[in-house]
């Protein structure tokens, strides 16, 4: 019974840090469905061509992407070693 503490402790933690990440990255996530969306749609296409800016588009998205992806990667090895830790008891 006693190591169902450390197990809750360590899993609200984790939980707490997920969630505050996702709390951190919903303007990047907005930005990028914006910017699907905004590549998608035949409205736009028209203007994108007319202007040049599918170029500055793509490179926005790309940039927003890797924003995104290298944010979600930290909390993952974080977890993991976490779980390692937890692990060996």
């Amino acid at each position: 019974m006693l190591c169902v503490v450390p197990a809750f402790l360590g899993e609200s933690h984790f939980a707490f840090l997920g969630y505050s990440q996702n709390f951190r990255q919903t303007p990047v996530k907005r930005e990028l469905d914006y910017l699907r969306t905004l590549g998608a749609s035949k409205a736009a296409a028209k203007e994108l061509k007319l202007f040049g800016l599918s170029s500055f588009l793509i490179d926005r998205y790309n940039l927003a992407g890797r924003t995104d992806l290298h944010a979600k990667r930290r909390p993952g090895a974080q977890e993991a070693l976490g779980v390692d830790r937890c692990s060996r008891c």
